[in-house]
């Protein structure tokens, strides 16, 4: 019975020792994995700055790049106004001197044909009929030579001019095509300024159906579509998410006839009248724009709208003319929620959109970085809890150990139940035969807790 106890003790201690080493390969390998995660934590913690500092960066440089477009902008319509002037200058003075040239050749003509018939009345007439003759005869030539000359010169300028007018008339008669287009279809007008948005939102780098959509019909939370006060529904010709799921509107607005009246005004007055009207039909869009409460609406729905839409412009002349006009209109319009921008602050706009998804997705990463790794420290804690209870078992198991070997051999009095039974034997007691003792057993060896050696021998069992 002892026999059997022991031996299972042996094999509980066997498991014990199992256990503990394969406790100690994991707790080494969550210590590595804890390690790895706060290093990759700290790498992105790093590159998140860059993230900030690069950003901050890109935003100087577009602000600088911005200003410097608008100062080559500004140099190319001066020059280009000063080669114009300078072209009908010369043509000015070559025509002058094609005048002058024609007056001096024909007063140079007179005079030396004048002096001549002085010459003649003056000599015989008979002595001067054959050299007059050759005279009048080479003068001839000199001057049907020189009249061709001037003639083929002044067609090819003639030629030259007619074909710069007639490029002038074609261009004129497309972009009056064109204008007479527009201003008739105000459907057309609405259509070029949706696609003009479009390209910058493709070229913006943004992804479409995730960070922006165009043509959205709005819908509420149970997918109603929205109605505005006159009950026709609401469609954004675009819409731009940002990583927080707030919503901006953007609506596109063209004012071109008022804009081309000014452009071809003939006259101060008409120049002046056509301004006033090109206000008046941005004023119009705006309080239309903001008739329609976007972002009210878009509260019933389930996107969280900002609290303005911006008005987008998509000829740079119209811009510039508001600005012109009316400088402080924007104050104006931004009173009403509405923000007014044309395609090269619009830009901008949308870089800041896309860096800021940027950051949301480092972001994201991050906290997922942080979550794994708050996993993993929850994980070795309740291993090492695990732990420490398996300490403990193996110290209760060590001591039963222990007081088990006690039982077989008294160190204290040098007595031994083995050595008891053999002197039994030596007076004469009849004992049934046991199996060999190992006599290097030592109970010790069970007392070495760091290392818990189970490589002790054992009683081997009795022969049957």
């Amino acid at each position: 019975m002892l026999k059997l106890r022991t031996t299972r003790l042996a094999l509980e201690l066997s498991a014990v020792q199992a256990r503990y080493s394969e406790a100690k390969e994991q707790l080494a390998l969550l210590s590595a994995q804890a390690s790895a995660a706060v290093a990759q934590n700290h790498q992105l913690s790093l590159e998140l700055t860059r993230a900030k500092a690069e950003t901050e960066f890109l935003q100087q440089n577009l602000e600088q790049q911005s200003a410097r477009w608008q100062q080559a902008q500004q140099e190319q319509k001066s020059a280009n106004e000063t080669a114009q002037k300078e072209q009908e200058r010369h043509w000015q003075e070559r025509l002058q001197a094609l005048k002058e040239e024609f007056a001096a050749l024909a007063e140079k003509t007179l005079s030396a044909r004048s002096s001549d018939l002085r010459a003649a009345n003056q000599e015989q007439l008979a002595l001067l009929l054959a050299p007059m003759a050759d005279k009048i005869t080479a003068f001839k030539a000199a001057v049907e030579n020189k009249g061709e000359k001037d003639l083929e010169l002044i067609a090819a300028l003639n030629s030259h001019i007619s074909s710069i007018q007639a490029e002038t008339r074609r261009i004129g008669t497309e972009a009056n095509d064109l204008a007479r287009a527009l201003r008739g279809d105000h459907k057309a007008q609405g259509n070029w300024g949706e696609m003009i948005l479009e390209k910058i939102l493709e070229q913006s780098g943004l992804l479409k159906e995730r960070e922006y959509e165009t043509q959205v019909t709005l819908r509420d939370a149970n997918g109603r579509v929205l109605k505005n006060a006159e009950g026709r529904s609401l469609i954004a010709d675009a819409v731009i998410y940002y990583p927080d799921r707030k919503a901006v509107v953007v609506d596109s607005k063209v004012s071109l006839v008022s804009l081309l009246d000014y452009q071809n005004a003939s006259s101060d007055p008409q120049r002046t009248a056509a301004a006033q009207r090109f206000l008046q039909s941005v004023e119009q869009h705006t309080r239309s724009l903001s008739s329609k409460d976007y972002a009210g609406n878009l509260s019933n729905s389930s996107l969280d709208a900002v609290d303005f839409v911006i008005m987008f412009i998509p000829v740079d002349a119209a811009y510039t003319l508001l600005q012109q006009e009316k400088p402080g209109f924007w104050q104006e319009a931004f009173q009403k929620k509405v923000v007014i921008v044309n395609p090269h602050n619009l830009i901008p706009l949308l870089r800041l959109v896309q860096i800021a998804w940027q950051r949301s997705t480092a972001l994201d990463n991050v906290r997922e970085i942080i979550s794994t790794a708050e996993e993993i420290l929850s994980r070795l804690n309740a291993f090492l809890n695990e732990f420490d209870h398996i300490q403990d078992s193996l110290n209760r198991a060590q001591e039963a150990w222990t007081t088990a070997a006690g039982k077989l051999k008294d160190e204290k009095n040098k007595q031994s139940v083995i050595r008891s039974a053999q002197k039994m034997r030596a007076l004469g007691a009849s004992l049934p035969r046991a199996g060999k003792i190992n006599p290097s057993w030592q109970v010790n060896q069970l007392q070495e807790s760091s290392e818990l050696d189970c490589s002790a021998s054992t009683i081997s069992p009795p022969v049957q």
